[in-house]
């Protein structure tokens, strides 16, 4: 309806407003000037709804302006008004006096206003009649045109319907059509066969002649005469139809030297006749099959007929005897089958006669080649001489079992074929297979021995291969090799930039060129600052570039400043640089321009060879203690000729980490350049380059410089640095004698495989680097390896590790004596408890260390002159140590202790990745001479508490207080006898220019492999040892509340969190613990914390003007002034591939489960992408970047989530019942379970969340019943785990499933069920009863968010979070179900 008024005109717009409240649907538009009048127009026209339009007009609108603004929105609106309404609307809207847009007094319009009013009334509800009946009008046509269409739909839908049984009855016209095609084809084959009989038969019954007789025969067959066929006849009478008589044919045929014979009836002999000669018999009867009816039989003469019968019969018999009898023996020996010497030998007999010579030949080929001795000979020759079978060369190991096969059959017949029988025969064949079958010899030898009684022999090992040989030939599961690399997609621009980039960072060198210098800018590892490669500007990168600079040298499009002379080599290097001090160039793997790395590195010349081959390659070996891992060039792997499999490793260095293609190979040794002494490496890595060229080997030039290493011979060869060696090969690394620098110089250590030279070679540089050039060149250096399945596979079992808690790990028999150890050895001494070093043996005798742990001081010296930062945090931590008693110096007047009772400890620093503190780690797994102080010390049983038990705990009361101990470890200290196997060297006061000082620990020290046993040990004695006088709340706080040193409780007033403060802080001191860094949720306990042991983020806290801050709870955020756990969804932004998004996904910490909902998205997206084989770093397909995208988008919705620390509100009073419910689903994709915490008082039901765990469905299809019986397992296990973790009075637990099928199997007594079914459903039963297992609708169940995809638009709302409503309510209001119709 459309209400047009002036809006000058108050009386109108009352009553258009009393017509609004009246209940029509209406929309006001206000328009202040011509534009707004049409658009208001436009708006009603287009809706064709129910409208009030009120305009304010400011200025006139014309009518023809409504009219062609009518008509052109006619085509839009959903029912049309006609344009002359709309006129005639616009006409009544703009009526009016002049003087009612005038400006010219407030009198006169005002008169004017109430006429109007008057007159718009009554043409208002003219107007409005006038506007409803041309509406219903068009309405009316409109129908009638939609009854029009529709009638027309109906039609063609007959149409369509009609043309589908026409289609059906043609389709059931063919199907008939083949039928009976198909039918006629069999009656066809039928009537052959039918003919086949009957001519079969009558064969059957025919005899034998001779075979010259046959012969003739079937030639005469074969022509082209035809025959008639007598089917009524006795015998099998082929007549011809030619005029002479069948009589005469028969004699005139019969061969010369045939002579005729007298009628003899002889019995049919079967099978006489080839196949071939019955055929074409038959072929001729189908030709004369319809003469023969169409024609009376005539009766032959039946003399004729016998006469012919009985010749035929006659040759048959004659023939089939002489095909009965033996091979004649022929004594001719053809040369052809012989050459070489046996050909000579048949030759000098050809002239014998035949007789003789044929015997005569043989016998001397027997002599000669014949014999049992040559024989045997030549077949362990040949199994001497077979090459060794290669990886998965399946047809080389058949050939071998094959050629083995062929000496077992002779075995029994020839007596010196036994020689395979003995056991060394048999290791030299087993030495040609691969190893893993060498092993699994082994087991089966040992079987045959362990069941029969005797050793094994060359027939049992023969089956063996031949078993393998038909496991790795099986044409399903037989190759098990790696899928085939798929051929590289191009990938896009930004991760080809990233794959060029360097792994090292920027290095800026300064290069004079004449009078004026320029910076060379060298490949950057990531584009930390956006700085653009080709302008050299920020806020983009040369990709995006479009004003890229013109290279004044070479003239290409790059920087005149990113030119790199051809000279200058890119190589790829582990090194990296973290100093920025001006004109020197910190070597970065040899990246950019400037002067070479003149660096001397402990490198030698070796001797390399494969085990498998005899080939020795002579080349230089760089001898890297700070690698973990070993690699050589790939061109020493092609001269050796030996190959290996490809994967992917996980190359980290001092400040980067990035993923390379490598080759891993096996069974490769070196050796020194002139020694036989070879020693097996570990697993190579093949790598294109070395970080380090021969400018890096030392000469014998340069060791004769120095008269105190005049004695050392260092060989010189032809070749690169092709071999890394890192400390996973401490054969080839330990040290066996060290001469020691002089005046500021190199020192030199002999290993396994030579001597290597360490330190400057330029002599009066007491910096200790060469000079050149007035270049100073440092290079740094540490590699960690890792391979990426392995940490995959740790990914995929993050979600739930699979060990029950109901299943307690006893102590080992190290364990038991580690214990027996620090029990008889533990005393309390000045307030500190002091236990021995737990060695495996009572009393160990090491070797002098002495050199490894100088050369390690040589490298941490060159760490110190390129960062002065890391250098006064080092110097500040060990000189603290020794004020602090931790550590001292040994004097010169303490006697020399006995020989192998010191070892010398290597140390090195590490930053803390989110705190940035620098911690020194004393390297006890360090080797020399094959031995380190952590192989000979007693790792000690785990008395560290689980870190989801710490964290439930520290959510069940209301009041909470967190502390750590200052140094845990050394606060233990070590009895005077053992402190010499602590000694490590250090400068007096940190100045590297004197000589270093020997020291040792007083105290277990970061690094060995017993202090945290012994540490964790020495605070539970604390406990036990003064239990009589603390409380039992502080001693349980001691034994279950710590986690290494971070202690985090919960207490019900905050008058027991202070009694347990002060008494657990009395406590530890008693054992000499010092707990500090204080933190608690309640501002009264915290007021009564003195500031110095309280947080360093809360030590000058105001209360009254200051919120606490967000701390750190066993790596969950703790918003203390809330409560409430946070978590950081701030990722780091990550490239979107497999590596990337994994990175992201393992990067969110939440033990708790509390955003398993939201991750399992990510999950599955994981999942898919390693189903469909994707690479590491190859891009993910479009729809996937997206689906990723938008999780991202989402993901830092997510950063407003909290999660409730404390599972029991404020003042929820007196506690009546507490009980655990376990909710359990699962989809085509995931399942999981949610676990609450019901706490019942006398006026209220509290519901909380526990924890939950979202795994996704495996790889391997199942059906949902089995995923929704490995849901209630699962949530069988958490439970288990809940009651042992949680200190409550909990009342027994409850299982909900809206799984029937898996109520059916746990209820069920009788049926036995299969291997998957039974066994979980086993476990089951053995953890609960029948009665604790429920069932949940579908709608109900608060799990089913955790097998399908949650939104962080739905995350805070959903029912997982609280609970279902229902558990709020008496328990006999809960959800049953009938078990005698549902589970019956």
């Amino acid at each position: 309806m459309l209400v047009a008024c002036n809006a000058r005109d108050p009386v109108a717009l009352q009553r258009a407003g009393s017509h609004i409240y009246s209940g029509c649907k209406a929309s006001l538009y206000t328009v202040l000037d011509n534009g707004d009048a049409i658009g208001a127009l436009e708006l009603h026209l287009r809706s064709g709804g129910l409208i009030f339009v009120a305009i304010w007009i400011h200025k006139g609108l014309k009518p023809s302006q409504v009219t062609r603004t009518a008509a052109r929105n006619n085509n839009h609106c959903a029912h049309p008004i006609p344009c002359a309404m709309a006129t005639t609307v616009a006409n009544k809207v703009l009526q009016g006096p002049e003087d009612s847009v005038s400006n010219k007094g407030s009198a006169a319009r005002s008169k004017a206003g109430s006429k109007l009013s008057k007159t718009s009334s009554s043409a208002s509800a003219k107007i409005l009649a006038q506007a409803e009946k041309a509406a219903l009008q068009e309405r009316m046509a409109a129908l009638k045109q939609k009854h029009i269409l529709e009638m027309q739909e109906e039609q063609i839908r007959l149409d369509q319907e009609e043309l589908r049984k026409k289609r059906e009855h043609l389709r059931r016209e063919k199907e008939q059509l083949a039928l009976e095609a198909e039918l006629k084809v069999t009656n066809a084959k039928l009537e052959v066969l039918e003919i086949n009989s009957k001519c079969g038969s009558k064969v059957s019954k025919c005899a034998s002649k001779t075979s010259d007789g046959m012969n003739f025969y079937l030639e005469r067959s074969e022509t082209q005469e035809t025959y008639e066929l007598n089917p009524n006849a006795e015998r099998f009478m082929p007549t011809n139809k030619n005029s002479e008589p069948p009589s005469s044919r028969l004699l005139n045929s019969v061969p010369a030297g045939v002579k005729p014979k007298h009628v003899v009836i002889q019995p049919p002999i079967p099978n006489v006749i080839p196949v071939s000669q019955g055929q074409s018999h038959i072929q001729a009867l189908v030709l004369q099959k319809a003469h023969d009816n169409n024609q009376s039989t005539n009766s032959p003469d039946i003399l004729n007929i016998m006469q012919r019968q009985n010749e035929i019969t006659a040759l048959l018999v004659q023939q089939n005897t002489a095909s009965a009898l033996p091979m004649r023996s022929i004594a001719v020996f053809d040369e052809q089958y012989t050459r070489g010497q046996p050909r000579d030998i048949v030759r000098s007999c050809q002239h014998l006669p035949s007789e003789s010579g044929y015997q005569r030949a043989k016998a001397l080929l027997i002599e000669h080649f014949g014999s049992e001795h040559k024989i045997s000979s030549a077949y362990m020759d040949k199994i001497n001489n077979w090459p060794s079978i290669k990886p998965e060369d399946v047809n080389a190991l058949q050939s071998f079992a094959l050629f083995l096969r062929g000496c077992s059959n002779i075995v029994h017949h020839i007596k010196y074929m036994k020689e395979l029988d003995m056991p060394a025969n048999l290791r030299t064949i087993l030495m040609k297979l691969l190893y893993k079958l060498r092993e699994k010899w082994r087991n089966v030898a040992c079987d045959i021995l362990g069941q029969t009684g005797s050793r094994a022999v060359f027939v049992d090992f023969v089956n063996f291969i031949e078993k393998q040989v038909k496991i790795v030939s099986d044409p399903l599961f037989g190759n098990i090799n790696d899928v085939p690399p798929a051929s590289h997609t191009k990938l896009s621009t930004q991760a080809k930039q990233k794959r060029k980039s360097g792994t090292f960072a920027t290095s800026v060198n300064a290069i004079k060129d004449g009078h004026k210098e320029k910076e060379n800018l060298t490949a950057h590892s990531n584009h930390e600052k956006g700085v653009c490669f080709g302008c050299l500007k920020y806020g983009h990168t040369s990709k995006d570039c479009r004003s890229r600079l013109d290279c004044e040298v070479c003239h290409r499009k790059h920087p005149s400043v990113l030119h790199v002379e051809k000279e200058d080599t890119t190589r790829i290097t582990s090194k990296e640089t973290v100093s920025t001090v001006p004109e020197q160039q910190q070597t970065c793997g040899h990246i950019g321009a400037g002067e070479e790395d003149t660096a001397v590195f402990s490198i030698v010349a070796v001797q390399v060879k494969s085990q498998k081959g005899n080939k020795v390659v002579h080349t230089y070996a760089f001898l890297d203690p700070g690698s973990s891992g070993t690699f050589c060039t790939a061109s020493v792997a092609e001269r050796l000729g030996v190959s290996g499999k490809n994967c992917n490793i996980l190359l980290r260095t001092m400040g980067q980490t990035k993923t390379i293609n490598t080759t891993v190979l096996t069974g490769l040794e070196v050796s020194g350049f002139d020694a036989e002494d070879f020693i097996e490496l570990p697993f190579v890595l093949t790598q294109t380059t070395m970080p380090v060229s021969r400018v890096n080997v030392p000469c014998q030039d340069d060791v004769a410089k120095w008269s105190y290493l005049s004695s050392i011979r260092l060989h010189e060869v032809d070749a690169d640095v092709d071999l890394l060696i890192g400390t996973d090969s401490p054969k080839v690394l330990e040290p066996w004698e060290l001469i020691n620098s002089q005046c500021g110089g190199p020192y030199a250590v002999r290993t396994r495989v030579g001597w290597v030279i360490n330190g400057p070679l330029c002599a009066g540089d007491p910096g200790g680097a060469g000079v050149k050039s007035g270049c100073t060149v440092v290079t740094a250096n540490h590699v960690s390896v890792e391979h990426l399945e392995n940490m995959l596979m740790q990914q995929y079992n993050h979600d739930f590790t699979e060990r029950t808690y109901d299943e307690q790990l006893e102590m080992s028999r190290e364990d038991i004596k580690f214990m027996n150890i620090v029990k008889d050895t533990t005393v309390l001494n000045n307030e500190h408890y002091c236990i021995d070093l737990p060695f495996r043996v009572e009393d160990p005798v090491l070797p002098n260390n002495r050199c490894v742990a100088l050369q390690r001081l040589q490298s941490l010296k060159r760490r110190f002159n390129r960062d002065i930062s890391f250098k006064a945090q080092y110097i500040d931590f060990l000189n603290n140590m020794l004020e602090q008693g931790y550590a001292e110096k040994v004097t010169a007047s303490e006697p020399t202790p006995k020989q192998g009772k010191v070892w010398y400890i290597p140390q090195h620093g590490v930053y803390h990745p989110t705190k940035g503190k620098l911690r020194v780690v004393f390297d006890c797994g360090c080797t020399y001479k094959g031995t380190s102080l952590n192989s000979q010390l007693l790792q000690g049983p785990d008395f560290t508490n689980t870190l989801i038990g710490v964290l439930l705990r520290f959510r069940e009361e209301p009041i909470a207080v967190m502390a750590d101990i200052n140094a845990m470890f050394h606060q233990v200290r070590v009895p005077h006898k053992h402190v010499n196997f602590l000694r490590f060297l250090w400068w007096p006061n940190g100045d590297a220019i004197k000589e270093p000082e020997e020291c040792r620990m007083c105290v277990h020290l970061f690094g060995a492999v017993s202090s945290p046993s012994c540490s964790n040990y020495a605070l539970r004695r604390t406990a036990e040892d003064n239990a009589l006088q603390y409380s039992p709340d502080v001693l349980s706080t001691v034994k279950t509340n710590f986690y290494v040193d971070d202690c985090l409780k919960s207490t019900v007033t905050e008058e027991d969190a202070v009694k347990l403060i002060h008494g657990l802080t009395s406590l530890c001191k008693k054992g000499g613990f010092h707990l500090q860094k204080w933190v608690t949720n309640s501002p009264k306990v915290f007021a009564l914390i003195p500031s110095n042991i309280r947080a360093v983020s809360l030590e000058n806290m105001d209360l009254d003007r200051d919120q606490f801050p967000v701390e750190r709870a066993l790596g969950m955020q703790w918003c203390v002034q809330g409560d409430t756990f946070s978590f950081r969804t701030a990722v780091q932004e990550r490239p979107h591939t497999r590596r990337g998004i994994l990175s992201v996904v393992s990067s969110l910490y939440d033990p708790l489960g509390f955003l398993s909902p939201f991750i399992i998205p990510a999950k599955l997206l994981l999942q898919e992408l390693c189903r469909m084989n994707l690479k590491w770093d190859e891009p993910v397909p479009s729809v996937f970047s997206r689906y990723w995208s938008e999780w991202l988008s989402e993901l830092q919705h997510m950063s407003g989530f909290k999660g409730e620390r404390c599972i029991k509100p404020k003042d929820f009073g007196t506690q009546l019942k507490a009980e655990l419910h376990h909710f359990s689903d699962a989809s085509q994709t995931g399942y999981g379970t949610f676990s609450y915490l019901r706490l019942e008082s006398t006026d209220s039901v509290h519901v909380s969340f526990i924890t939950g765990k979202t795994p996704v469905a495996p790889l391997k299809q199942l059906t949902i019943p089995c995923l929704e019986l490995a849901a209630a397992v699962l949530a069988v296990r958490v439970n288990t785990m809940l009651l042992k973790e949680l200190q409550l009075p909990l009342q027994r637990s409850f299982f909900w499933t809206d799984s029937t099928t898996v109520l059916k199997y746990i209820f069920n007594e009788t049926k036995r069920f299969y291997t998957y079914v039974a066994n979980r459903v086993s476990i089951i039963r053995e953890a609960t009863d029948k009665d604790q297992w429920r069932y949940v609708n579908t709608k109900d169940n608060p799990a089913d968010e955790a097998s399908r995809e949650l939104r962080a638009q739905e995350f805070g709302k959903g029912k997982w979070l609280k609970g279902p409503d229902f558990l709020h309510l008496p328990a006999a209001k809960w959800p049953k179900l009938d078990l005698d119709s549902s589970l019956g």
